[in-house]
């Protein structure tokens, strides 16, 4: 099991990311749940008074751009799930996994133990990108398919493909993230430091992104955040596009490969 990385990351988050997987669940079939409420003429006509009375940064800051979009299929999906809730879960796993597998390991002085195998360190950093990245995905995979089945029950009219779309660029977007922890973890050594550093970076593109919606002088900054490209194209509405997965999955590769050079010039805490 020391040898192979990646499924020693595997089996060790396995309960993790059941119990995260459940929590999407719960998430997605509540909020789906009150989308038929949602969807009355009167009850949709009263919230959008509501949310029109409020200011548009309050709005903006939670991921809301269109009040009136809000009582259609895809935009209660965006708006409820997609907008905000569903990137903090994914956003809050890869981080934490992040953060752990090389960081975390050292200070639980693990690390050493693996390394007095004939291993060699782009090995472990690799094998620990190639465990995220799947533990992400399917993160990503427990998402859609709770979405489709509630999309499917309450006839909501939105392809599985639109959904595909949405979810593994929103798990692309987390990764990215999460690739950011393990770069710090691995440059550094510190887990707390990866988690903080990868968890301010995340809040400024959040707000970056929201908010550039209503501050103009946000808008050149606006394509420097990854959450940019989740909603790239609105996915839920025109499916998947090529842009996110580019940009995305350069950024992830990128780290990888700082993360192998940075580690491998470091003495390891022992």
């Amino acid at each position: 099991m020391l040898r192979n990385i990646f499924s020693k990351t595997i089996y060790e988050r396995r309960r993790s990311l059941l119990w995260w997987g459940l929590g999407i669940i719960t998430l997605v079939t509540v909020l789906i749940g009150f989308y038929p409420a949602m969807n009355n003429p009167e009850t949709s006509e009263q919230l959008t008074k509501a949310m029109e009375a409020m200011p548009k940064e309050m709005l903006a800051a939670f991921g809301v751009t269109d009040v009136a979009n809000l009582t259609t299929p895809a935009g209660y999906i965006q708006g409820r799930l997609f907008g905000f809730m569903l990137p903090l879960i994914v956003m809050i796993f890869t981080i934490g996994l992040g953060s752990r597998v090389i960081a975390g390991e050292e200070e639980a002085r693990t690390l050493d133990l693996i390394l007095a195998h004939p291993i060699r360190r782009s090995t472990i950093v690799w094998q620990s990108f190639a465990a995220l990245s799947v533990l992400a995905l399917a993160m990503g995979l427990i998402t859609w398919l709770s979405l489709w089945l509630g999309v499917v029950l309450l006839d909501m009219q939105i392809g599985a493909a639109e959904l595909g779309a949405a979810s593994f660029n929103m798990s692309l977007m987390a990764l990215c993230f999460g690739a950011i922890a393990l770069l710090i973890g691995a440059a550094t050594g510190k887990r707390a430091l990866s988690m903080a550093v990868a968890t301010i970076l995340a809040v400024i593109g959040y707000f970056v992104n929201s908010l550039a919606s209503v501050i103009d002088w946000l808008v050149p900054l606006q394509k420097l955040s990854p959450f940019y490209y989740a909603d790239y194209n609105q996915p839920l509405k025109h499916g998947f596009h090529y842009l996110p997965f580019l940009v995305l999955g350069s950024v992830i590769v990128l780290c990888g490969f700082a993360a192998v050079k940075l580690f491998e010039r470091r003495d390891v805490a022992v």
